[in-house]
């Protein structure tokens, strides 16, 4: 292939000089061509070959891969430092909260707004305990059950304090994720502050991160996959950190495996998008073999359909109900109404569940008072304005297309799944406060900051 080029640059290269010792010379055009026949010789080992004396190139084709970083700044010293003080101040009040939490709370199932609180206590501490939740949670038993059983024999605590020690823990890393997420969105260190408090304050963060549950570590994992796209931003991720965040949010819940899987798709060109989604989720159940070892009742994930049960139920009080408890219940939390528990009727004689249940999905937003009210008006305020900033933004486009396509996948879900819209909060709150966020990275920043300043006072005072 060099041959033309050699006699194309050979006769037309006006000049020739001596080269080395001996005198010899050579033509310009032949110093090409050579450079180009030795460049073709090594393809295998550099991805591209230039010519000394021309600016002759040669374009190699380069298998596909993730999209190039582009030069946004990245953290620095002080984000991880305030990401850990977040963790820590969360988990030392988490701890206090549950400390403070009547005990038979620990012993009840679907009494906490619906959640199966007893279960996944002893899912998190026992081997031949009933596992069949596994069947839309994973790997929660496998995950959750290690690190319960390193602090119990560690620390010689009981099995409930070992377990309300990691879902502190995980919430510390909840909160310091959150942190880390808003600085990564494009906040400065103040706003990302204000949203973080904003959403530690919030009904969803108060009311679920202090009790073990399997959403706390879902939603983590969610804000994980975030985090790894928006870091993408400023360097290159191997193939192997997409495959652990997408079975990763798989593990805990199969519906959170949309966030792995948009991640996926958001970075690399779509088919090998689709083999690391592949990837994930043949890890996934290579570890499911491995709880099922480990776990005798253990249920597989895929063909289970006794969820159905729960798409449009009755429960759910309607579109208007979900709507308002999607939007408004998940950071400002209105009246505690309580409701008869179909399974309390069903089981009969049932001595882990009572009569009636707490629920949020009734109540009207902001009907706890005045603040609540008051917080209700600013945050359609925040959120409208960031859902604008976020239409029309030019910046972080593979981000805002996975944010509002997993925004809208979680709200289409919710719509037809579910009973208790709230028990799923820390699912979808993350998302609608990164939304709101985009309010603050844009012009009116101060004003932004001004509002999301009084609605955290009156968030925090109302719930």
């Amino acid at each position: 292939r060099a041959f033309p080029l050699f006699l194309l640059t050979s006769f037309t290269s006006p000049l020739a000089h001596y080269e080395g010792a001996k005198g010899s010379l050579v033509y310009p055009g032949c110093r090409a061509g050579m450079d180009l026949v030795r460049a073709t010789h090594s393809l295998h080992t550099r991805p591209r070959a230039k010519m000394a004396a021309h600016d002759y190139e040669l374009d190699i084709p380069e298998l596909p891969g993730p999209t190039p970083p582009s030069s946004h700044s990245g953290l620095n010293r002080m984000d991880w430092l305030m990401a850990v003080l977040f963790g820590l101040a969360v988990t030392v009040a988490c701890l206090f909260i549950a400390r403070a939490l009547p005990s038979f709370l620990f012993q009840s199932m679907d009494f906490w707004f619906e959640a199966d609180t007893l279960r996944e206590i002893s899912n998190m501490t026992r081997v031949h305990d009933d596992h069949y939740r596994t069947s839309v949670h994973p790997l929660f038993s496998l995950l959750t059950f290690v690190p319960v059983y390193l602090v119990k024999h560690g620390l010689s605590v009981s099995p409930l304090r070992a377990v309300l020690l990691v879902s502190g823990l995980v919430a510390g890393l909840w909160g310091g994720t959150l942190y880390l997420l808003f600085r990564l969105l494009g906040c400065r260190l103040v706003d990302a502050i204000l949203f973080t408090l904003l959403g530690l304050c919030s009904a969803a963060a108060l009311f679920w991160l202090p009790i073990p549950n399997s959403y706390s570590w879902g939603s983590l994992s969610i804000m994980l996959a975030l985090v790894l796209l928006l870091s993408a931003e400023q360097r290159t991720f191997g193939a192997g950190a997409y495959v652990v965040a997408s079975a990763l949010t798989l593990s805990f819940t199969v519906t959170n495996w949309m966030a792995g899987l948009l991640v996926s798709l958001a970075r690399w060109p779509w088919k090998q998008a689709v083999q690391l989604s592949v990837n994930a989720l043949c890890l996934v159940v290579l570890l499911w073999g491995v709880q099922k070892f480990i776990f005798p009742s253990s249920e597989f994930f895929i063909g289970h359909r006794a969820e159905t049960s729960f798409i449009n139920h009755p429960q759910s009080g309607g579109i208007s109900n979900i709507v308002s408890s999607f939007v408004f219940h998940s950071l400002v939390a209105p009246t505690v109404r309580f409701v008869k528990d179909d399974a309390y009727a069903q089981s009969k004689a049932d001595a882990f569940r009572l009569a009636d249940r707490l629920t949020f999905q009734f109540s009207s937003p902001g009907s706890a008072g005045w603040c609540g009210r008051v917080a209700v008006v600013l945050w359609s305020l925040l959120l409208l304005n960031g859902l604008w900033r976020f239409l029309v933004s030019d910046r972080q486009v593979r981000f805002r297309l996975v944010l509002g396509g997993l925004l809208l996948f979680e709200f289409v879900l919710h719509l037809l799944y579910g009973e208790e819209t709230f028990v799923y909060s820390l699912n979808f709150l993350p998302l609608l406060l990164a939304v709101a966020a985009f309010g603050a990275v844009g012009p009116g920043r101060r004003i932004v900051l001004s509002l999301t300043t009084l609605l955290l006072c009156c968030v925090a005072f109302n719930n």
